[in-house]
């Protein structure tokens, strides 16, 4: 097992110095590009009240020289609590400026990403559970039941970086809850998509949850006007700070089914997650290509799940890949949805089998008081189903097994 770092080619990530250059692959996975919106990080060690002020001061400064005054940009919106990075809006002069200073790591344009969906204590048992979940429980492909222990990941939490979560779906059985909305206000923290309530379900909804005690943290980073990777870190960010200051750390993980073109800024944000102890699940992307080119689950510190169907076979539109960590259902899966507190839905993707991972992750913290990603990463490998998975490409071969039955 590689010591959970994921090289790209030649490429490799460092938090203490800057890289020079960006990978670009547009071949696997196109993305906009928000005009005049940057994602900057600056080395460890540096004070950031003092850089920021700096910055603030720098556009400031340039923004009174514009000649243009109908051209107006915001500066610094937010600066990360736990990351050192921060966001903001600023003009081409600023940006030169942010980009020579040698307290700056990267700067990096903020990026739209898309969600990886695609339409169409003692043994207890679920009858007729959905297949999915029958398939993590048995190393036979046929049986229908769902076995896991009672355990079932209680007091162990879910962070759930997507659309949101109708937390007054009677699935949940009220341990859904909404924790940060990096992309409004705290009254428009809702699931407007539907994908953020379905990936929640597959965690540990009752009926159609790996780990049916769990308790579930709606951390909403995308809506109706897009998805943008600077959302995305501000929620990485919004996590680490709670589970730091709630001692969660090793009793939590963060799922993310979405993702888009490599992006340094993902990529440290994941990297330092990482080494404060937090475990980050994320779907492969569904473009049937290499997910090596793709942020966050080609990055360092990021289990990378790709999807299979009920028959074990890689799904048609399933990234691959040496940096694949596991396989997971993902087809015709059914969880809970929007619209009423009883509504389900039935989609498809690597989003649907990245949570299979991540309630795992949580059962196996519960049931085995895995402390660290490096562990659960090696219990998940150690357990997995080996060679069974029908055309897994370049990825190495394991289906995502509990252990339970």
């Amino acid at each position: 097992m590689r010591p959970f770092s994921k090289v790209v080619l030649s490429l490799v990530v460092t938090l203490l110095e800057p890289v020079a250059t960006t990978p670009v692959r547009g071949d696997v996975l196109s993305s906009r590009a928000i005009a005049g919106r940057y994602i900057i990080g600056f080395n460890e060690g540096v004070d950031a009240a003092a850089h920021t002020q700096w910055a603030r001061s720098v556009h400031e400064r340039n923004i009174k020289r514009r000649s243009d005054a109908s051209v107006q940009t915001n500066g610094i919106e937010t600066v990360f609590r736990r990351l050192n990075a921060y966001v903001g809006n600023f003009d081409p002069a600023t940006i030169e400026e942010i980009r020579a200073n040698t307290e700056v790591a990267y700067v990096e344009v903020d990026r739209v990403f898309e969600l990886f969906q695609t339409e169409s204590s003692g043994l207890v048992t679920q009858a007729n559970s959905t297949w999915g979940l029958a398939l993590v429980s048995h190393r036979d492909p046929n049986e229908t039941d769902y076995v896991y222990d009672g355990s079932a990941g209680e007091g162990h939490y879910a962070y759930v970086l997507d659309s949101g979560i109708n937390i007054d779906h009677v699935d949940f059985g009220g341990r859904a809850s909404l924790g940060y909305n990096a992309v409004g206000t705290p009254e428009n923290h809702y699931d407007n998509a539907g994908h953020g309530t379905h990936v929640a379900g597959t965690i540990g909804s009752n009926t159609y949850g790996v780990s049916k005690k769990a308790n579930l943290v709606s951390v909403k980073i995308s809506n109706e006007t897009g998805y943008y990777f600077s959302a995305m870190i501000d929620g990485i960010d919004w996590v680490l700070d709670d589970a730091l200051t709630n001692n969660r750390m090793n009793r939590s993980v963060v799922n993310i089914s979405g993702g888009g073109p490599y992006s340094q800024a993902v990529a440290n944000a994941c990297l330092q997650a990482y080494q404060k102890g937090m475990t980050i699940v994320a779907a492969a992307g569904n473009g049937n290509s290499s997910s090596s080119w793709i942020s966050p689950a080609g990055n360092n510190g990021v289990i990378a799940v790709a999807s299979v169907d009920r028959n074990r076979k890689r799904a048609p539109l399933s990234n691959w890949g040496p940096v694949i960590d596991i396989f997971a259902p993902g087809e015709d899966t059914l969880s809970t949805w929007i619209g009423s507190p009883t509504a389900i839905h039935v989609t498809n993707g690597t989003s649907m089998a990245s949570p299979h991972v991540a309630g795992t992750v949580l059962y196996l913290q519960k049931l085995e008081g895995l402390a660290t990603p490096d562990e659960v990463l090696n219990r998940l490998v150690e357990l997995s189903t080996k060679d069974v998975v029908e055309d897994p490409q370049d990825s190495p071969n394991r289906l995502l097994y509990t252990g339970a039955a």
